[in-house]
């Protein structure tokens, strides 16, 4: 009787263990992903789009500050607003953001292969890209264009009692605090009498270094401050073979998460230039320029750890950028999105977080878009030191789509 219980319980414990197993994810090997020449100019136009929004930020900052936008939020987010404007309102968006498509499915299918490609990448980056519409109850929505942004952007569409000014407000909070993992608990500040729609972006990401830094390693080293000042900071360092490439005004290294289909790339203006002149200068395609010339070289890097949170709202940059109509009464046109027809983009907001640490990255991107009723290189073998100093740019990019995740600067690591 004794030896049948055993074996019963070396079955149950075979079989949990087989069980425990098969649960465990297997590592996705890295797969070239290939974009058609439409997607491929998506990106493009999404990147160039970005690093221009990300300038205008910067240069009319107070003063060196960190800061860090998500231009994949901010598009995805005005995407799904560009498929209810109309006239001069979609016309002034499609230029602003470098559209150039023949028809509205040209474009949302290339987001939609863009995203779907992010997405599934690596299983071992933690990635989340998701899209929401939050609308009053009592707003006549038009069906196609909610059909359009469930298709394309995979967004949750919702009516909402917005008299209850309190519980909707919660209700788009906690859907933002989800999709962030907590790292962003809100974007939605209040909810009033004119307010229709709310068109919401989260993205979060997770990923671990390819090549982890050794804790034990890192060591208090000085970081030049812009304002001339120097003082410790926390310095990871590892040696590794890193893409690498040096220009005739920055060096920049490329340093992979996972499998390698994304990786975070620092880019380090020489001593003699400041971030903010080399800012001013640099432009989608000279970026494209330097990342085409990584290539492999053993590094010596030494990178701060740095966490912070940024909080922005997007109404005069992108009016300076050419979107305009949409933020004005009586002459925005987003009769697209149902009736009545007289809406306006009242507010635009933009939060970021991110941490980089010994074994890797998280942050995350919400961006709100508001609507409300219009009032009527060196040689291969010698070992390249990349010590990051003094304040610096980073974007986290997925390889081989090009797609720019996200996009800072850092002038204060002990933030």
């Amino acid at each position: 009787m004794k030896s049948i219980k055993l074996s019963s319980l070396f079955l149950l414990a075979a079989l949990v263990s087989s069980c425990t197993k098969s649960q465990e994810v297997v590592p996705q090997e890295y797969t070239p992903i290939t974009l058609n020449l439409k997607s491929q100019e998506i990106v493009q136009s999404s990147n160039d789009f970005g690093i221009t929004l990300f300038k205008n930020i910067t240069s009319a900052a107070a003063g060196s500050e960190n800061i860090m936008i998500s231009s994949l939020s901010i598009s995805q987010a005005l995407g799904m607003t560009w498929n209810g404007a109309r006239g001069t309102t979609r016309d002034e968006m499609t230029e602003m953001m470098g559209f150039s498509v023949d028809n509205d499915e040209e474009l949302n299918e290339s987001n939609k292969t863009i995203r779907e490609a992010i997405l599934n990448a690596d299983n071992r980056v933690e990635t989340d890209i998701a899209n929401s519409i939050w609308y009053r109850n009592s707003f006549h929505i038009n069906q196609s264009f909610v059909d359009i942004d469930k298709k394309y952007y995979d967004a949750e569409v919702k009516a909402l009692d917005f008299n209850d000014a309190e519980g909707s407000k919660k209700t788009i909070n906690s859907w933002v605090k989800d999709k962030t993992k907590g790292k962003i608990p809100e974007i939605v500040d209040k909810i009033t009498a004119d307010h229709i729609m709310f068109l919401i972006n989260a993205v979060y990401f997770k990923g671990k270094w390819k090549y982890e830094f050794e804790k034990d390693n890192s060591v208090d080293e000085p970081f030049h401050f812009a304002d001339g000042k120097t003082e410790d900071v926390k310095m990871m360092v590892q040696e590794a073979d890193l893409k690498y490439f040096k220009s005739s005004n920055s060096q920049g290294v490329a340093l992979p998460y996972g499998n390698g289909h994304f990786r975070m790339i620092v880019l380090l203006p020489d001593e003699d230039i400041t971030l903010k002149e080399y800012l001013s200068e640099l432009d989608e395609s000279t970026l494209s320029e330097n990342i085409s010339n990584l290539r492999k070289h053993s590094v010596n890097v030494w990178l701060p750890k740095f966490k912070f949170e940024c909080d922005l709202e997007l109404n005069k940059p992108l009016q300076e950028l050419g979107m305009k109509s949409a933020f004005i009464d009586g002459v925005a046109d987003l009769s697209g999105m149902g009736t009545p027809s007289n809406l306006v983009v009242s507010k635009v907001k933009h939060k970021t977080f991110v941490e980089v640490d010994e074994e890797g990255t998280e942050a995350a991107a919400v961006t709100s878009v508001e609507i409300r009723l219009a009032s009527v290189g060196p040689g291969e073998n010698n070992t390249i030191p990349f010590i990051v100093n003094r304040p610096f740019l980073f974007l986290i990019q997925e390889k081989d789509t090009g797609a720019i995740l996200f996009m800072g600067q850092v002038y204060e690591p002990k933030s």
